[in-house]
């Protein structure tokens, strides 16, 4: 069980540069716990309130076993992709060759530097980008976005982020163009035009 302790402490008011005055202190607030593995947290609010209501959504998520480690995430998308990557042992080499493609031009690009914990909460973003993509060049943006997907739920499993933002009805589904069948008609003219000799 995690231990929570707020602490109170004054921080010496900034000193004017022109005219060497120093402002009066304010106070932060410290919410120290241990996480589940035993290692000491931190978070500093400037409010007691703001310090009392984190602690109680940390409390809270703990009993209900939706506790996130904040260190996780803060890793960023690129960092996680790339990590998540190399681990995919199973993957056959052209199916790793495609997703690194993916993630080179269209991922990391657009969400290469967020935190995880950032693109969680990015529902909009991944629902703008996938539908740009997808006007372009709709069958790659269907597999950029189950790729994305993948990574996802993979980090929410990991704990690392609550939900995953990808969320877009259909967006993991492929449509390529249909292709028109020749009809007879057409077929013998194509064989009428062929070389004799083939």
């Amino acid at each position: 069980r995690m231990d929570y302790v707020i602490q109170e402490r004054t921080v010496q008011g900034r000193t004017d540069p022109r005219t060497g005055k120093v402002g009066k202190p304010s106070w932060r607030y410290d919410v120290r716990y241990r996480g589940p593995d035993g290692k000491e947290l931190s978070k500093t609010f400037r409010s007691k309130k703001e310090a009392e209501k984190y602690e109680r959504a940390q409390r809270t998520a703990l009993d209900q076993g939706a506790w996130l480690d904040p260190r996780k995430a803060t890793e960023t998308f690129s960092q996680y992709a790339n990590r998540w990557l190399d681990e995919r042992h199973e993957l056959r080499p052209r199916t790793l060759e495609l997703y690194r493609s993916l993630l080179k031009v269209h991922l990391i690009p657009r969400f290469g530097t967020m935190s995880l914990a950032k693109l969680s909460s990015q529902s909009s973003a991944v629902r703008a980008w996938n539908a740009e993509l997808a006007r372009r060049h709709q069958v790659t943006a269907a597999k950029a976005y189950r790729l994305l997907s993948q990574l996802c739920s993979t980090a929410v499993t990991d704990g690392v982020i609550g939900r995953s933002p990808c969320n877009v009805k259909g967006a993991g589904q492929d449509h390529s163009p249909e292709r028109r069948i020749a009809s007879v008609t057409e077929v013998f003219a194509l064989a009428d035009a062929m070389p004799p000799d083939m």
